[in-house]
């Protein structure tokens, strides 16, 4: 589904990634990229949601390849398949939360969705009254609101603590399952390694 060719990427001349290959299937593939932090983790998901062009090397999503694609049409592609979480979940206080979930995008919020999320009483209110269990589960709606086939996930334990991180990565998992999407996080949080069997280790990179 994703495969990157040698890929290498620097700015002014440091290098940030240097010669990273990896090919995803869409089977249940699920990656997590770690490493200590600035080793380049969220440069690649950036790289690999078409998000920054890398320096070399080449990256394709179900055999199109970036470089050969126009700009706007791979706003499309990316506005299609792919759904992101942060770091920060990045929720507007003033906002309400089912507002929150359709400022990023124009797909009708899916009831089902929310109800499976348990998250159809918050749509009203403030985001900043949400409690951080209540925040993460609006930010996933938000992400699976365009049905997606890849869910980048940009450090999202790093804030939590340990009973939070455990129900993000459990919350993650069971709708990938569910929904039928694929999860590729970054992380420096050893504490979630054991959900994962495909890693990418950028300690060395």
């Amino acid at each position: 589904m994703i495969r990157l060719n040698s890929i290498h990427y620097e700015i002014d001349s440091k290098k940030i990634l240097e010669d990273v290959s990896l090919s995803l299937t869409s089977e249940n593939n699920h990656l997590l990229i770690h490493g200590p932090s600035g080793c380049g983790k969220s440069t690649l998901m950036h790289i690999m949601a078409g998000l920054l062009k890398p320096t070399s090397g080449s990256i394709q999503f179900n055999e199109k390849k970036y470089a050969d694609l126009s700009a706007s049409y791979l706003d499309r592609l990316r506005s299609k398949n792919f759904g992101f979480v942060f770091q920060k979940i990045h929720l507007i206080g003033h906002l309400t939360a089912k507002q929150n979930i359709q400022i990023s995008n124009s797909h009708e919020i899916d009831l089902k969705i929310t109800d499976d999320l348990g998250v159809t009483n918050l749509l009203d209110q403030k985001a900043s009254s949400l409690s951080v269990g209540e925040a993460q589960r609006v930010a996933l709606v938000r992400a699976l609101s365009n049905k997606p086939s890849i869910i980048f996930a940009d450090e999202p334990t790093s804030a939590l603590d340990r009973k939070n991180a455990d129900n993000m990565m459990n919350m993650l998992l069971t709708k990938a399952s569910e929904y039928k999407f694929n999860l590729i996080v970054t992380s420096h949080d050893e504490r979630i390694q054991s959900h994962f069997d495909n890693k990418l280790d950028l300690s060395h990179e």
